[in-house]
């Protein structure tokens, strides 16, 4: 083999190699779990003091036939939601587990967290607090 050929057969190969890395990044390109970005036209706030009437578990949020997002800021505790289908939480007409300090989703204090429609639906959401604080107060907001 001589050198022309050497080189030639290597400057393909590169080519392939680059043109394989090119055509990876551009497929692998990851996309946001929400791509719609559904648009919202109003909101609505809140704060809400948790454990205020002896019910440790409150409605953060009531169900609607659509919303684009549920916004939930904590204080200086943490706390546990629950997001339920078209069901009544209050009175237990719910089909998953029962919201407590070990089920539940998390969120940790002084956070505030975006939970898009998308992603978590425009159903029902309880919160219960997850810290020592009898009454810890939380901000909520529902865009839609």
């Amino acid at each position: 083999m001589t050198l022309k050929h050497y080189l030639a057969c290597t400057a393909i190969l590169t080519l392939i190699a680059v043109g394989a890395i090119y055509f990876a990044s551009i497929t692998l390109i990851g996309e946001a779990a929400n791509p719609g970005n559904l648009p919202s036209l109003t909101s609505t706030s809140s704060a809400i003091d948790l454990f205020t009437d002896g019910d440790p578990i409150h409605v953060l949020f009531e169900p609607r036939t659509s919303c684009s997002a549920r916004i939930v800021s904590t204080g200086f505790n943490p706390i546990m939601l629950a997001f339920e289908a078209d069901s009544d939480p209050i009175n237990n007409q719910v089909s998953s587990t029962t919201l407590s300090q070990a089920v539940g989703h998390w969120q940790s204090a002084s956070s505030t967290e975006h939970y898009s429609a998308e992603n978590f639906g425009c159903g029902w959401v309880t919160g219960l607090t997850a810290g020592g604080a009898a009454s810890p107060s939380i901000s909520v907001t529902e865009s839609y």
